[in-house]
């Protein structure tokens, strides 16, 4: 699977090398802020002009940087959720901290070249960064500076606390009766919701080339009867409507997954994006760039113009992981709730009485009793049995190769696959989804930590269990 560093060049695996990326490599922090504008750009009317469009800076996708990596000394960054049947992931969070000897990120030193702009609202952007290739692993916007002052110090310590643009959406609201119409796919419904202008007909919408949304769903939903909501609260609504997932991305765009997508393994297994084991390796197979038609060469095969090339599946090298069985993702009464009130939905006899109950209520904007007894189905069968999950996978950055790759490159929603040699000759191997990433960055060391939110459950649609 080509895994792409840039827009002008893709690296199929860890195979290829270049420059500045090589076997022990690890790849330079680079953390750029935004100081050129205030948090809010134009005159604010608190009452009629309420915005979070491109009118907020840290919704410009294109804004104007400014390198401060020469005086970072740590950072660490948290994405994503822990606790897989919460679908509604939590807004990313990074801490940045400076080495400050000259207090230009004391807000009230007018001598500072970034005055008055060290403030909450900047546009904020940790990248990985070698010679010829950058990554953004976090973008956001600025939150809180924290000054360390020390008596007799020749430097103060600053602490940038960021956090991503999901926090917007947790600050405004929607008349949910305005928006979209009844049989809307859940995709058009987030995308009517991103465009939505507030209460005031006053918001901009959120910009466009700051929007992945998944358009192959399946869930069709109406209307909230609610009226005025958190706009958070209503994506949420929208979202267990499909039982797929809303989160901003790495490099900041508001991004939505629908049923497959969020649930690749729900089914057949997917083919893993990334691999982990107790050391490095690569298997390498042949890829025939011809093709054949049935049992013949469908043609005479051009060798000189024909090619054949090698591929390879890398296996990085973790440092701890950690698995579980228990009931924290166990599901086997699941009772969803239509726009209308109507509950229906699906259980599994055999898990309830192994474990008990264990009861889920999902609210959604579903039409008809049928399609929630079809989405409490579709969660049952992965969520009926506590198996033996992985739960998290650390690994140190410029130990392996394909490790640091994976570090840099994954997304939630990923999947990975893990296999260990347990003692006594018995070999753990498991496959499971990202559904938070974390990293922790100081000067010789870069950890990084996948948790993960599922394993897969029942393969090929299998049906368990029967309607409530």
């Amino acid at each position: 699977m080509p895994t792409t560093f840039n827009e002008d060049e893709a690296y199929n695996t860890v195979l290829r090398t270049f420059n500045g990326y090589g076997q022990q490599d690890k790849p330079a922090v680079v953390v750029e802020i935004n100081f050129g504008t205030y948090a809010y750009e134009g005159d604010t009317d608190y009452e009629a002009d309420i915005s979070y469009g491109t009118a907020i800076a840290a919704l410009d996708p294109n804004p104007s940087w400014e390198d401060v990596s020469a005086l970072v000394t740590g950072a660490s960054i948290r994405r994503g959720n822990d606790n897989y049947l919460i679908r509604q992931v939590e807004a990313g969070s990074a801490q940045i901290t400076f080495a400050d000897p000259d207090s230009r990120f004391v807000p009230s030193n007018t001598a500072s070249p970034y005055y008055p702009y060290v403030k909450p609202g900047r546009p904020v952007r940790i990248i990985a960064d070698w010679s010829d290739a950058r990554t953004e692993v976090f973008r956001g916007m600025t939150q809180r500076w924290t000054q360390n002052f020390g008596r007799n110090r020749g430097t103060t310590e600053v602490v940038l606390t960021c956090v991503d643009t999901m926090a917007l959406l947790e600050l405004y609201e929607i008349d949910q009766t305005t928006v979209g119409s009844n049989g809307d796919t859940s995709h058009e419904r987030i995308g009517e919701i991103l465009d939505d202008q507030g209460p005031f007909t006053s918001r901009e919408p959120w910009p466009t080339l700051l929007r992945d949304i998944d358009t192959s769903t399946t869930a069709l939903v109406e209307q909230d009867a609610a009226e005025t909501v958190q706009v958070l609260d209503a994506i949420k609504l929208v979202t267990d409507s499909e039982w797929g997932l809303f989160f901003i991305s790495k490099d900041g765009k508001a991004t939505y997954r629908g049923r497959a997508a969020a649930n690749p393994g729900s089914g057949a297994s997917p083919e893993p994006d990334f691999y982990f084991g107790d050391t490095d390796s690569t298997t390498v197979t042949l890829d025939l760039s011809y093709e054949f038609s049935g049992l013949s060469y469908g043609g005479d095969i051009d060798y000189e113009a024909e090619t054949i090339t090698l591929t390879g599946v890398a296996q990085g090298r973790y440092d701890t992981f950690e698995v579980e069985s228990d009931d924290g993702n166990l599901s086997n009464l699941v009772v969803v709730e239509t726009a209308y009130g109507v509950e229906a939905g699906w259980k599994y006899d055999e898990s309830i009485r192994e474990y008990e109950e264990r009861r889920l209520r999902v609210p959604t904007l579903l039409a008809t009793s049928g399609e929630a007894e079809d989405l409490g189905k579709f969660i049952i069968n992965n969520q009926y049995d506590p198996l033996l999950r992985a739960r998290r996978v650390g690994f140190y950055q410029g130990i392996s190769l394909a490790a640091t790759q994976a570090a840099i490159v994954a997304e939630l929603l990923d999947v990975v696959q893990i296999r260990h040699n347990a003692p006594g000759s018995f070999t753990v191997e498991l496959s499971a989804l990202v559904f938070g990433i974390e990293h922790e960055i100081a000067d010789e060391q870069w950890y990084t930590t996948f948790i993960f939110g599922s394993q897969y459950g029942v393969e090929g649609g299998g049906v368990i269990g029967s309607a409530l």
